[in-house]
């Protein structure tokens, strides 16, 4: 089965589109450690956000959105849904070329109709512009039928809200795909057994001498992360700031750069401890999972705030940049000695394995700090590695989001979510 699915994440700058292949009787998905993702990824491209509609979600999503008029919004999201739909027929299209170079039967070649017909579904995640789940609020801007129409194609979407109904925080998604990723039979079956070949299932391995945790961490405008112990599921939650904070400060006072590449404004500034220690004395970082967050929190109001306490005090922006990407670290890192602190065993040999996704993990200086960070803090020996679907991550997930809605299959985990019980994400456009 040939799903499509869609992400334009925090940063708003690109559509992540991927084509992926769903096989019924899969007993696993992929891991970066395997060739799996090759089979499961048909087809991927990036589709660039157009400026002018770029600044519009950014406008739309900051602390003065409610100076937009509904008709602004609604065009918006017309434009936005359009450019969703354009990116699709361009992934097809490259992969209907694709197809056609690998045939040698000249009568056998299907046409752009067939290959069209051949997707069964698209996972559409829109543009969040509002979470407040504490509230029973998320809102992803997008019109499905705008895709759903022209193309032909059912449109999956609406992922968060029967879960935010249901009294959960709509988020982390990730987690299913996670435990589909990296979870032992046990867990694959208990949370998505009717997508479980039990014929052909592998046995999971005696691991009862061993000590082995692995971190999957995403990097985006938000950090979250999964974590297991020897492929059991410890906990999945949002940690705080990904790039959100460094990106704004790069578009607003560094010649509206779009983000701090390879943290190269942050590796000339200094961290200002007073300044890190008000950032982590915030509510959000006190509280206990299940939780999540977002630019409601971590976004334009906050970088504006601090960007006027530096210059009443003269501190360099420059530092404000070094201190934004240490508060990242800090907030990836001590979730991490966190699990270590209540689940490791010091007696035991310990492998410890960190997969990072997202454009955070492009940020050589982010990643140098992190590695530096988690060795200077702990006596275990850490490997930090980059996914191999490090920047299509949260559009596959949207693409397996829609086949478990087709297949029956519960997409939340209420352990994670907070949500009272499991159910299927998403509705059919």
């Amino acid at each position: 089965m040939y799903v499509v699915g869609l992400n334009s994440g925090t940063s708003a700058d690109s559509i992540d589109a991927v084509l992926c292949q769903f096989h019924p009787q899969c007993n696993h998905f992929f891991d970066t450690n395997t060739s799996e993702n090759d089979s499961l990824v048909v087809h991927s491209l990036s589709y660039p956000i157009p400026s002018s509609l770029h600044s519009s979600l950014l406008s739309l999503r900051s602390s003065h959105a409610k100076t937009h008029s509904l008709h602004e919004i609604a065009s918006i999201q017309k434009s936005l849904s359009e450019l969703f739909c354009r990116a699709v027929k361009a992934l097809l299209q490259e992969w209907h070329e694709k197809r056609i170079d690998d045939f040698h039967d000249t009568q056998g070649k299907p046409s752009l109709e067939d290959t069209f017909r051949d997707v069964r579904a698209i996972g559409l995640h829109g543009q969040t512009i509002w979470h407040a789940p504490e509230n029973q609020l998320t809102w992803q801007l997008c019109d499905p039928e705008l895709l759903a129409k022209p193309l032909g194609i059912d449109v999956i979407w609406d992922f968060r809200r029967a879960d935010v109904a249901l009294g959960g925080q709509g988020a982390p998604l990730t987690v299913i795909q996670d435990i589909w990723m990296y979870g032992d039979e046990k867990l694959r079956s208990k949370y998505l057994k009717q997508c479980v070949s039990n014929k052909n299932a592998k046995e999971s391995t005696d691991q009862t001498l061993s000590n082995i945790f692995l971190f999957s961490q995403n990097i985006g405008g938000i950090s979250n992360m999964t974590s297991f112990h020897n492929a059991t599921l410890l906990m999945c939650y949002d940690q705080g700031p990904g790039n959100c904070l460094m990106d704004l400060l790069a578009q607003m006072h560094f010649d509206g750069k779009n983000m701090d590449i390879d943290g190269g404004i942050a590796s000339t500034g200094t961290v200002n401890d007073k300044l890190l220690a008000r950032l982590l004395s915030m509510e959000y970082f006190r509280k206990s999972p299940p939780k999540t967050t977002g630019i409601e929190l971590f976004g334009r109001k906050l970088v504006e705030q601090y960007v006027e306490i530096c210059q009443k005090d003269e501190i360099p922006l420059q530092d404000l940049m070094r201190t934004f990407c240490e508060l990242t670290v800090r907030c990836i890192g001590d979730s991490y000695l966190d699990v270590l602190k209540k689940h490791g065993n010091h007696s035991m040999q310990t492998q410890i394995r960190v997969v990072l996704q997202g454009g955070g993990a492009h940020n050589a200086f982010l990643v140098q700090r992190l590695d530096a960070y988690l060795r200077d803090n702990s006596s275990f020996e850490w490997k930090i590695e980059i996914s191999s679907v490090v920047d299509s991550k949260e559009a596959i997930l949207f693409a397996l989001l829609a086949y478990l809605n087709i297949q029956g299959v519960c997409g939340n985990v209420p352990e994670v979510t907070g949500a009272s019980r499991r159910c299927i994400l998403g509705s059919i456009a």
